[in-house]
């Protein structure tokens, strides 16, 4: 799919499985009910997100468990609230480092 209908798929779900740090970002950015089943590697980022995002429930360890989260369907975070230290801190890094 085009880059479009790939993050068209995420934004128009009402709920998303995922195993990518991609696809938990954009559940997250649209508010889709979500759960993200850890990969074998490279699970850190995914697991950084979601604590920053107050959803560390929504990372498991197998796809059994993903049906766990599905059933008791832990109530989202607004993202926007949980994320707003994070780009406050990055803007202000932004601005220092091509400032001068």
């Amino acid at each position: 799919p085009s880059v479009e209908e790939f993050v068209g798929l995420f934004k128009n779900a009402a709920f998303v499985v995922t195993d990518s740090f991609h696809g938990s970002v954009f559940s997250t950015t649209f508010r889709v009910p979500f759960v993200a089943v850890a990969p074998p590697k490279y699970s850190g980022r995914i697991s950084s997100l979601l604590t920053r995002t107050e959803q560390s429930e929504r990372l498991v360890e197998s796809p059994g468990a993903a049906i766990d989260v599905v059933n008791s369907g832990p109530q989202l975070q607004d993202p926007i609230i949980s994320l707003q230290p994070e780009r406050i801190r990055t803007a202000e890094y932004l601005r220092r480092v091509l400032s001068g």
